[in-house]
């Protein structure tokens, strides 16, 4: 029984910004909208969410055109095209993008604890990049989803990882505590994958008898065993 996804961002949406916050409710919104492939469904959430606000569903529809850089129409063909198209940047670390675009100092504390190559998605990479520019600039508190999205316009694969986010961050109940998990997730699964590569590297040495290279890896292997993930 539990709310869509729309339903529940909406409500979520209100009650942080209250009903008056029309413009940054429609910003953060319209992008969820334009993700559903289906011309009939993006129409219902149009008009439910223009009935919701109380402003007409036309305007929503102009608003919902100029998705994208430029003021250029949206690409809904593109977009239904990539909808089937899974996301494969590690959960904890989509997770802590969606989060860290909702809040600066949740940003930091990524930053802090995982570094600005503490991402082993180069699409996750990409997007950590443009909100570091964001929030050492003008950028308040969190940043507008809508704004973001409009940056990588060209790219669907950065925009699918920023819908996905999104809809990770908005159902989390408690970010700071959710944030800390998945800063300790990510630092696991980068050990784990740093091990598994020199583990590689190890076995390629052995079997060309590689003497130095086979001490230099094991050394490293043994520095990362020594690490201190908690």
């Amino acid at each position: 029984n539990a709310k869509d996804l729309f339903e529940y961002k909406l409500d979520l949406l209100i009650r942080k910004k209250g009903k008056k916050d029309i413009g940054g409710i429609v910003d953060e919104m319209l992008p969820t909208i334009a993700k559903i492939s289906s011309a009939v469904l993006q129409s219902d959430r149009i008009r439910k969410l223009a009935e919701k606000l109380g402003i007409h569903e036309e305007s929503l529809r102009v608003e919902m055109g100029k998705i994208g850089s430029g003021g250029r129409p949206y690409r809904f063909e593109r977009e239904a095209a990539s909808a089937d198209k899974p996301v494969t940047a590690r959960n904890s670390e989509v997770h802590i993008l969606g989060l860290s675009m909702m809040d600066r100092d949740r940003f930091f504390l990524a930053e802090k604890e995982l570094g600005p190559a503490g991402y082993s998605d180069p699409l996750v990479r990409r997007v950590i990049d443009e909100l570091r520019s964001l929030f050492t600039g003008s950028e308040g508190d969190s940043v507008n989803p809508g704004k973001l999205l409009a940056r990588f316009s060209d790219d669907d694969d950065v925009r699918k990882v920023i819908i996905q986010a999104m809809a990770n961050a908005d159902i989390t109940e408690d970010p700071d505590k959710v944030m800390k998990d998945c800063i300790l997730c990510a630092r696991k699964e980068s050990r784990r994958a740093r091990l598994k590569a020199l583990t590689e590297r190890l076995k390629k040495a052995q079997e060309n008898d590689d003497m130095p290279l086979m001490v230099d890896t094991l050394k490293m292997i043994d520095s990362i065993h020594k690490e201190k993930v908690f």
